[in-house]
């Protein structure tokens, strides 16, 4: 429907128009009237009204003035203009104003019909040409924006007098992405869709330009868009333009620039915002200032040595055998930081995550025969990690599933503390144990846990490991294993310490315990 409003200054007039033909049976809605010329400039700037009926002789600004007033200030309403037989002659001055016409009084039905059917055309007409030109105007605004963001050159003509043709010359830019979810299937209905949910809104609030960069769709704004409150405004709306498709998706905007052929900074800057996404929160727009986390791993110094997840895996291990929630805790928001450090992708977190997990739980599973009934379980949410669109969801559901593992084992006390560090040891005598890291898993000061561990066992920490080991070592040489073969399966690296040791508590060497086993048997 096109809007019309009626300016006259008198009541019946206005009323009696605005019941005298059913104007939405030839595509017109009367929108608002004005009993003045001042009373109708309020409410053409508020109503954008496309034609005016407006009655020449008023009080105040007559309706000629109106008119030139309006064209004035580049509104272009159609016109259809009101007069007495006495104002004839003065109405025909209106001709030059652009007018469509003009209808005496009182008002003939028949003839107001014919003028709206005429104007009508008109406005069809012109919509047409309007989306044609739009059309022509949008394709040409992405073919040069296209040109400066992949430095190809195919835009013939130089970049800067081309921006000023199509009225791309504004006083900042800044660059909006946005990344959407879709399947396959639907790829092209999904961009489509949005694209033009976008276009709609870009094109009426007059922000920017739309355009399309491999599967993510662009916007080239011509505002400035910094301070937290503009960038919450800014989803806000946009969240609305695309609204009705029901869509997840993600958006973040650049930095701003101050020259059309500098838009590739912005560009770049909210494309690597988007590429870490991951670990970002939802439901906002990412921006260097409103991602402190984001922006260090961008800006921040990379290590030279890759992620290493065994660490964790160690600690996570150990605090599940001992049932520490805490440990677990702070191991996995260590562990995050620390693959936000080496700034890793999103697929590179799920895949070593998932890899530390099926091998900590598989290795629990080994020593706690009372967990073997959630094998089967584990193996299924640990698959359901891949799911997840954001690092601390991904995370927040880890350390839920292992706090419920926990909960198996029930809680401790220090005599069944030391316990579980003797169990410990029986079972990973193998591994590179220290009084040091279990003292971080449970939670206690290594020289306290020490003189616990000493207390109840009449041993040091260090002595009772040697002990164990020394003993699983004359099992296995007694079996005829190497002795450098049997140093290695019970925790030492070094060969001549685990001599040195083996001499220590049994009074011979490995080789020769070895030999005299072997002539015994």
């Amino acid at each position: 429907m096109y809007k019309v409003m009626i300016v006259d200054d008198e009541p019946l007039i206005r009323e009696g128009l605005t019941t005298l033909i059913d104007w939405e049976a030839y595509g017109f809605q009367v929108v608002q009237t004005a009993k003045d010329g001042l009373d109708a400039l309020d409410k053409v700037e508020a109503h954008a009204p496309d034609l005016l009926i407006v009655d020449i002789r008023m009080p105040g600004m007559d309706g000629l003035q109106l008119i030139e007033t309006i064209r004035s200030r580049q509104l272009d309403p159609k016109l259809l203009i009101l007069s007495g037989y006495a104002d004839f002659d003065y109405a025909k001055k209106a001709i030059k104003s652009r007018v469509e016409g003009y209808i005496l009084k009182p008002v003939d039905e028949d003839e107001l019909v014919e003028y709206l059917t005429s104007i009508k055309r008109a406005l069809d007409r012109e919509q047409v040409e309007a989306e044609q030109f739009n059309s022509v105007t949008r394709k040409s605004c992405e073919t040069l924006i296209q040109s400066v963001l992949t430095g190809s050159g195919s835009y013939k003509g130089s970049i800067s007098s081309s921006a000023s043709e199509l009225g791309l010359i504004w006083k900042q830019y800044q660059v909006l992405l946005l990344l959407i979810q879709f399947d396959n299937a639907r790829q092209v209905d999904v961009l489509s869709n949005a694209r033009s949910k976008l276009e709609s809104w870009i094109e009426e609030q007059e922000l920017g330009v739309v355009f399309m960069r491999d599967l993510q769709i662009g916007i080239l704004l011509r505002g400035q868009y910094t301070t937290s409150s503009q960038l919450e405004r800014l989803y806000k709306e946009l969240d609305e333009a695309l609204s009705d498709l029901e869509l997840t998706y993600y958006a973040a905007i650049g930095r701003t620039v101050y020259r059309f052929v500098d838009i590739k900074a912005s560009y770049d800057e909210a494309f690597e915002l988007l590429k870490r996404k991951f670990y970002a929160a939802s439901g906002r727009i990412l921006s260097m200032g409103s991602s402190p986390e984001l922006k260090g791993m961008i800006e921040g110094e990379k290590p030279e040595y890759g992620f290493d997840a065994e660490p964790y895996a160690e600690k996570l291990y150990l605090a599940l055998d001992v049932a520490n929630k805490e440990t677990i805790r702070e191991t996995l928001s260590s562990m995050k930081k620390e693959m936000m450090r080496y700034d890793l992708s999103e697929q590179a977190v799920k895949t070593a995550t998932v890899q530390m997990l099926s091998s900590v739980v598989g290795k629990l599973l080994q020593h706690h025969e009372e967990l073997r009934s959630v094998h089967q379980e584990s193996a299924s949410w640990i698959l359901e990690f891949y799911r997840y669109e954001s690092i601390s969801e991904m995370f927040a559901s880890i350390e839920d599933k292992l706090y419920q593992l926990v909960d198996r084992f029930g809680s401790m006390n220090s005599e069944t503390l030391v316990k579980r560090m003797i169990d410990l040891i029986h079972r990973n005598y193998d591994e590179n144990l220290k009084l040091e890291m279990l003292a971080d898993v449970f939670n206690y000061n290594s020289a306290y846990l020490g003189k616990m561990f000493k207390n109840q066992t009449g041993e040091y920490f260090n002595t009772y490991l040697d002990k164990v080991r020394i003993e699983k070592a004359k099992e296995l040489l007694e079996e005829g294993l190497k002795v450098y073969q049997v140093a290695e399966r019970v925790g030492y690296t070094n060969v001549d310490y685990f001599h040195s040791k083996f001499k220590k508590y049994t009074g011979v060497s490995p080789s020769a315990y070895r030999s005299k086993s072997s002539t015994q048997h």
